[in-house]
């Protein structure tokens, strides 16, 4: 059965449910009314009896003092002590049932009291009787008037329970009336409310299956036809399904390779490094990128590859999805690339240094040289020189962004105690100073590392304060997001922060040349070796106050270049 019409039928299940139950509630409600009722009537029949208990009682009293016969006395005294106790029931029972009628209390105090009047007039006949063996006419006329109050009391509070039965015997009347016609009323509305609801559902998820089953088509399309490699493996690293572009590069079908593993399809060496990067990313719960090589007809060709773990609606790892793109050109063109810029970079420092040497042995051989000629020859040896540097910082760059690294364990606090030691000609030239404690240990490579730390530190000390020793603080804030957050903060001349993002582009400079000398691109070689150790950086910065670096590397590294 489709998914629509389960939804269809359960929801028209649900409304005759909760209108079944509408109907039930209804009769509960009868019921529940009418045990209110009940329990007015039982009020009135305890105050019925207690009033036939000592009428009795009373009459027990009377043949007592005409047949002188002590059994009636003594059922009399009997009713005396049961009196307070039967009184207790009923004024319990209305208190316990929320039913203590308007002036109730009066009547009973009342009955309490005329009681006592009764009882103190009766030990007075029976004291008569037992001394004399007969009761005076004013002794018995007070006990008659004694008699007649404590009914009259008792009429008063019967007449009144008999109110409150009738008034809620009305109620109840009306409340079921009114109960019913609510129940049913929302009982009709909630079954046409889930039938509307149901048909609106239906006709929802029906066009959601459409839409999901267009989806997946273009998916498939798209899958089917894009250059990449794409696949799904289950958590013991077995195949689930690959697309198109895999079936056609290595010549396998999906059926083929479903269940199998890669060691099933490619050499030992090769698989394993697959499967050791399926598990990382299966154990840690987190993506991998990075290169992997996969042999083809014509060689060994380098993959970059993204895996992320597949979860279930538990949040469970049960597998991953790798999505993998032959970087085998781009790399040959990296390398030619590399070659051809090494080679032209030596090339063109032969000439430049040249240039700075015949400068100064024109300088020195020439000793009528006038001082407009010299500033062009010192002018062209400056440039020489800028040149020289401006080549030394590109094959720098395209070192750290063409050079495979691998990363190692590397404690910051000795490499900064280490990168200050080989610094100190400028730390001490600049009258500065560097403080730096508790660092971490990360993972990375030491020598871009070095770099990095050594660029932000020259960085600070050249765009110091005139006037002012440069004071540099490196410090770790807190762990972020399975980051370590380090701080390099200085006292320098700061920037206008709307230039933040500029400072890390190539060339950029904020400063005139003249003033502070540089090629611009000593901050894009820093965001470049973060980059390429899975971090960030960012620049917080007030004019003439100073600037702060902000780095974040990994605490973990997940992927290697």
């Amino acid at each position: 059965m489709k998914t629509e019409i389960k939804v269809l039928m359960g929801f028209l299940i649900l409304g005759l449910s909760i209108a079944s139950t509408s109907f039930f509630l209804a009769n509960s409600t009868n019921d529940r009314l009418v045990e209110f009722g009940l329990k007015h009537s039982e009020s009135l029949r305890k105050v019925q009896s207690l009033r036939s208990k000592t009428m009795g009682a009373i009459e027990e009293s009377l043949a007592y003092i005409l047949s002188g016969k002590e059994i009636e006395k003594q059922n009399y005294l009997a009713w005396e002590i049961d009196f307070d106790f039967s009184l207790k029931q009923f004024t319990d029972f209305d208190a316990l049932n929320n039913m203590e009628a308007e002036g109730e209390k009066e009547l009973t105090d009342q009955l309490i009291s005329h009681k006592k009047q009764l009882s103190k007039s009766a030990r007075k006949i029976f004291n008569e009787y037992d001394q004399k063996g007969s009761v005076s006419p004013e002794t018995f006329q007070e006990y008659e008037v004694n008699i007649d109050e404590l009914d009259t009391s008792f009429q008063l509070l019967i007449k009144d329970e008999q109110t409150e039965v009738n008034l809620a015997q009305a109620f109840i009347r009306e409340e079921i009336r009114s109960e019913k016609a609510k129940i049913y009323a929302l009982g009709t509305l909630t079954l046409v409310f889930c039938l509307s609801f149901g048909c609106f559902l239906y006709f929802q998820i029906k066009r959601g299956n459409r839409l999901r089953e267009e989806n997946e088509n273009q998916l498939n399309i798209i899958a089917n036809n894009t250059t990449s490699v794409i696949y799904m493996k289950d958590i013991e690293g077995k195949y689930l399904l690959i697309n198109k572009r895999y079936e056609d590069l290595f010549n396998l079908k999906n059926q083929e390779v479903k269940g199998k593993n890669d060691l099933d399809l490619f050499p030992k060496e090769i698989a394993n490094n697959f499967i050791k990067n399926d598990r990382n990313v299966m154990d840690s719960g987190k993506p991998f990128e990075g290169e992997e090589n996969a042999p083809h007809e014509d060689g060994m060709h380098t993959y970059i590859s993204i895996k992320v773990p597949l979860r279930n609606s538990k949040g469970i790892v049960y597998g991953i999805c790798g999505i993998s793109t032959d970087i085998t050109e781009r790399k040959k063109a990296e390398s030619e690339l590399e070659t051809f810029a090494s080679i032209a970079s030596h090339d063109l420092q032969a000439p430049l240094r040249k240039i700075s040497l015949f400068g100064d042995r024109l300088i020195q051989s020439t000793v009528n040289l006038d001082e407009k000629s010299k500033d062009y020859i010192q002018r062209m040896q400056n440039s020489a020189k800028q040149m020289s540097h401006f080549i030394e910082n590109m094959l720098n760059f395209s070192a750290i962004s063409a050079e495979q690294i691998s990363f190692e364990k590397i404690d910051l606090q000795e490499r900064l105690k280490e990168i200050c030691e080989d610094l100190s000609h400028i730390i001490v030239s600049a009258k500065g100073k560097i403080n730096f404690s508790n660092l971490p240990e990360i993972e990375g490579n030491k020598t871009q590392i070095d770099q990095l730390f050594i660029n932000l530190i020259t960085n600070s000390m050249k765009y110091k304060q005139e006037d002012t020793p440069p004071i540099i603080n490196i410090y770790k804030g807190d762990n972020v997001n399975g980051f370590y957050e380090l701080f390099i903060e200085d006292n320098g001349i700061g920037f206008d922060e709307k230039f933040a993002d500029r400072i890390f582009e190539p060339f950029q400079r904020l400063h005139n040349r003249t003033e502070y000398k540089g090629t611009g691109l000593g901050l894009t070689i820093c965001k470049k070796i973060v980059d390429r150790h899975n971090g960030s950086i960012s620049v917080k910065s007030t004019p003439k106050k100073g600037t702060t670096f902000i780095i974040k590397f990994p605490i973990k590294q997940t992927k290697n270049y």
